[in-house]
């Protein structure tokens, strides 16, 4: 080979990004430093499966351009807030114990959903009105088991953490078992 023959050669690339797929979801996570007041209920609700989703994500859109640049965009605007929680209740329809947000934390994620709503439009599988923000703690199989697990539901502090970002989990397309991960932390 000459040197001269240089234009004869081509290099093709092809990146494969992580797919955001439907067993996608933005959370917020609690700081590290909360973990030890929230470690007590663990016995409730295993850990990999007590942070239920802020905002579910479908694959109908591109990781990069059409999801991540938005949401950079989207918190570069969004002023920080911090998340106070404050008592532990429940879902009685569905038997689930969580961890409840003070009314100022509460009025901030409502207000963060309603940008990601306008924004992800098409990819809000649940468009009921209410949104409730919490941490589950446990979902039991009985409005009985619910009953007598409460006595031991008392949140004994309140605990404060500031939201620093946002995290993307997924888990495989194959397995509703397999706890989520960190894909993308924004």
């Amino acid at each position: 080979m000459n040197l001269s023959d240089h234009y004869a050669l081509q290099l093709i690339i092809n990146f494969r990004t992580r797919s955001i797929s439907y067993r996608s979801t933005l959370v917020i996570l609690p700081t590290i430093d909360t973990w030890p007041l929230i470690d007590p209920y663990d016995v409730y609700y295993e850990l990999s499966m007590k942070i239920r989703p802020f905002y579910d994500l479908n694959d109908c859109q591109d990781d990069q351009e059409d999801i991540l640049l938005k949401l950079r965009l989207l918190l570069c605007q969004f002023s920080s807030f911090s998340i106070k929680i404050n008592e532990i209740d429940s879902f009685i329809e569905n038997n689930v114990s969580f961890m409840k947000c003070d009314e100022q934390s509460t009025n901030h994620l409502k207000q963060l959903r309603g940008q990601l709503a306008q924004l992800f439009s098409n990819c809000l599988k649940n468009d009921r009105n209410t949104y409730n923000p919490h941490m589950t703690v446990g979902q039991f199989d009985s409005q009985e088991e619910l009953n007598q697990a409460k006595p031991s539901l008392i949140l004994n502090e309140s605990f404060e953490f500031p939201v620093q970002y946002l995290y993307i989990l997924q888990r495989p397309h194959d397995n509703d078992t397999t706890p989520f991960h960190i894909v993308h932390q924004i």
